[in-house]
């Protein structure tokens, strides 16, 4: 499996268009985190934050476009997936242990994000359940922790 970028199945492998996917899951993370980071105020690099001031929208809309545009990405996956070219016997197993591991990503980092408290807190089951996050007030910086 590649480590360190595209260390084990070279840049050629990396860099194809079709093995692109390994950015589905960043932006899933940034709106799993942004709730946690806005309350410290730490929203800068937050997709959400770069898309509502990028678009002059709000939230919900960044929000929205986030979910369309993970849409478009996960259909050209998929289609993707069906056209991945050889790179010879030898890159061929590690390019299919490559792709499982960045399909299984996405539902991984999922399901990791609602199981412990690192985004949600105490309340991850029922986020999870209603899909709505009530924003936490934002937090003096004394009061936030080093995450």
């Amino acid at each position: 499996m590649g480590r360190c970028r595209h260390g084990l199945l070279g840049k050629r492998v990396y860099f194809d268009p079709n093995t692109r996917y390994r950015y589905l899951t960043q932006a899933l993370q940034d709106v799993y985190s942004y709730n946690m980071e806005q309350a410290k105020g730490h929203t800068g690099n937050n997709i959400i934050t770069v898309l509502m001031k990028a678009r002059g929208c709000d939230l919900q809309t960044a929000s929205d476009l986030i979910g369309a545009q993970y849409a478009e990405l996960m259909e050209r996956y998929l289609a993707d997936h069906k056209r991945l070219p050889s790179f010879g016997p030898q890159i061929d197993a590690d390019v299919r242990l490559y792709v499982r591991a960045m399909e299984n990503w996405p539902i991984g980092n999922l399901e990791w994000s609602f199981e412990t408290n690192r985004y949600f807190g105490p309340l991850h089951n029922e986020i999870k359940r209603t899909r709505l996050v009530v924003l936490s007030p934002r937090r003096d910086d004394s009061d936030s922790d080093s995450d």
